[in-house]
């Protein structure tokens, strides 16, 4: 019912043209956009891309379509250097991002790119690309998806889950997905290893050939011909503040190693996983900064100032923007102010 409400609110808004205000209020400040994969629907596995974190081929061409008509649409390190620089922009411009390296991309959204000449980065959870396995958060998903279990305990949320419908595996999903975000990376791990014995579901088994497989070196260089640029984001795709100082310069160094052997120019950008300001810290920043990277992405949207920091540069992510309205609201920084004013109301 409430998402119903939404979208009938957010159709109501965007027909008003109230997207198109946002877009002149915020003048020629540059923006990033940020998108997880491209893929059609993934039918019969279980509760996969309930999310919608994978958009619809002919969805993300319409965004494309939209972001050329209202913006210069330039590659990532462009804007990253005249924000460094202090170059003022004469126009609105904003950059195209993916994270993690899913194989979709490939198989749906370079033809796209290549066709519209839309300049793009892609960054790599290298152990995904590597082909070791899966994304924990992908782990668990295809877990409590494909269980044919009823109910699922995890003990250390003093929880018990049902998971009798569509809907009651999507709520389980949310609700442990956050738990494990929050807590340290080697606890996380030992949860998600007894959540995936007790769903008798494990991804791993058959990850080569799941809708979550990612990309290889070979299709990565070929993209590279063509303008697409890839940047690293971890190893496995750990939140960063959860680990030790040690891990996480393992997470940051080993990953960009991997870029620089695989690929010709790999960028000196860095895309923190999960990216809100709870996820990484001060000392993550300095780490990137001891191995040469000049700027670092969250997953914060909005605008970037003049004066913006580098290693906290925002993003709008476009997830789940299947809907033309919701996109418009959402790539237009709509939707970041209006849950500004919601934020304001609440205190």
């Amino acid at each position: 019912m409430r998402n119903a409400l939404k979208k009938i609110a957010f159709t109501v808004l965007d027909a008003t043209g109230a997207p198109s205000l946002s877009l002149k209020s915020a003048g020629k400040k540059p923006r990033i956009f940020l998108y997880h994969g491209v893929s059609p629907e993934i039918q019969n596995y279980g509760i996969a891309n309930y999310r919608q974190k994978f958009i619809r081929p002919e969805s993300f061409r319409e965004h494309l379509v939209w972001m050329k008509k209202r913006f210069k649409v330039l590659p990532l390190f462009t804007i990253i250097e005249r924000l460094n620089h202090k170059e003022e922009f004469d126009t609105p411009a904003c950059a195209v991002t993916f994270d993690d390296g899913y194989q979709n991309l490939y198989h749906y959204a370079f033809p796209v790119l290549k066709e519209l000449r839309v300049p793009a980065t892609v960054f790599l959870t290298t152990d995904l690309v590597d082909q070791k396995g899966p994304l924990w958060v992908d782990i668990l998903e295809y877990s409590i998806g494909m269980t044919t279990e009823t109910e699922m305990e995890v003990k250390e949320m003093k929880k018990k889950f049902l998971l009798k419908s569509f809907t009651d595996r999507c709520k389980a999903d949310a609700l442990i997905r956050d738990f494990l975000k929050k807590i340290p990376n080697q606890e996380k791990v030992k949860i998600l290893e007894e959540i995936t014995r007790a769903a008798g579901k494990d991804l791993r088994k058959n990850f080569a050939t799941s809708p979550y497989h990612g990309f290889t070196w070979d299709e990565m260089r070929e993209m590279e011909k063509y303008g697409i640029e890839f940047a690293p984001h971890t190893l496995n795709h750990p939140i960063l503040s959860r680990l030790d100082q040690k891990e996480a310069e393992k997470e940051i160094k080993e990953s960009s190693d991997r870029l620089k052997i695989e690929l010709k120019n790999p960028l000196p950008i860095f895309a923190y996983p999960n990216g809100q300001p709870e996820d990484f810290t001060d000392e993550t920043i300095l780490i990137l900064k001891k191995f040469g990277f000049v700027a670092a992405l969250t997953t914060v949207s909005d605008t970037i100032a003049p004066q913006a920091d580098l290693f906290r540069l925002p993003r709008f992510s476009l997830d789940g923007t299947d809907d033309m309205a919701l996109f418009r609201i959402t790539a237009s920084g709509l939707k970041k102010e209006l849950r500004s004013i919601f934020d304001r109301l609440k205190k």
